[in-house]
């Protein structure tokens, strides 16, 4: 799986193509908005769980007091506070029904397409295992706190490379505050720095992949 996401395979199928800089950037963006487009146009009500976020996000977006939105049991005791935000804020800049899934679409699609672009040595295999296995692309449909925690976690991964903890902290407290689960990925970053550990910053990504989802 290691070699999988990371892009290890030396077939020519999957990496020549992708050698210089200009041909990695078109593909990256044509991959993005593909992705992004076919995320954030899908009918959400066709996948489990997908009613009780809407239901949630009207709840919020119907409420003019903030303190009636986390007093509210159904959201108060059900979902974490950077949810909430996340929610309330969407709700104000983008009041249509369907924002909430866009906007999730826009910071899912993106933070796992930053990883695959700053750590794969295979871009084009990492993206079609990302869309082929079902736990990763399938599952962010509508297993919405999960994966916009980790989406936002791939955004510390150069941080913990640089040895910059404060940094790594803080984007790790936002994905906590979106799925507490997330407080698992905290040894992450004395794993990348132990002598012991046998795995470089390339392997981070499947490595949150396989912990956390």
């Amino acid at each position: 799986a290691y070699e999988m996401l990371q892009g290890d395979w030396s077939s020519d199928v999957y990496s020549s193509d992708l050698s210089s800089g200009g041909k990695r950037k078109i593909f990256f963006m044509l991959t993005y908005l593909q992705l992004l487009l076919f995320h954030a146009l899908r009918d959400p009500f066709l996948y489990p769980d997908s009613q009780s976020y809407f239901n949630v996000y009207n709840i919020i977006k119907d409420n003019e007091s903030f303190y009636d939105i986390i007093s509210d049991p159904q959201v108060l005791f059900r979902f974490e506070p950077g949810y909430v935000l996340f929610n309330y804020f969407t709700s104000i800049f983008f009041p249509s029904d369907n924002s909430l899934f866009v906007v999730s679409s826009v910071i899912i699609v993106t933070g796992y397409l930053f990883a695959v672009y700053k750590y794969s040595r295979s871009p084009i295999l990492s993206v079609i295992i990302i869309i082929l296995y079902p736990m990763i692309f399938l599952q962010s449909f509508f297993v919405l706190r999960q994966h916009l925690a980790c989406a936002i976690f791939m955004f510390s991964l150069p941080y913990i490379e640089r040895r910059k903890f404060w940094s790594f902290l803080l984007i790790l407290l936002i994905a906590i505050s979106f799925h507490y689960s997330a407080l698992i990925l905290l040894p992450i970053y004395w794993i990348y720095n132990s002598n012991y550990s046998v795995l470089n910053i390339r392997h981070f990504p499947i490595l949150v992949f396989i912990v956390f989802l």
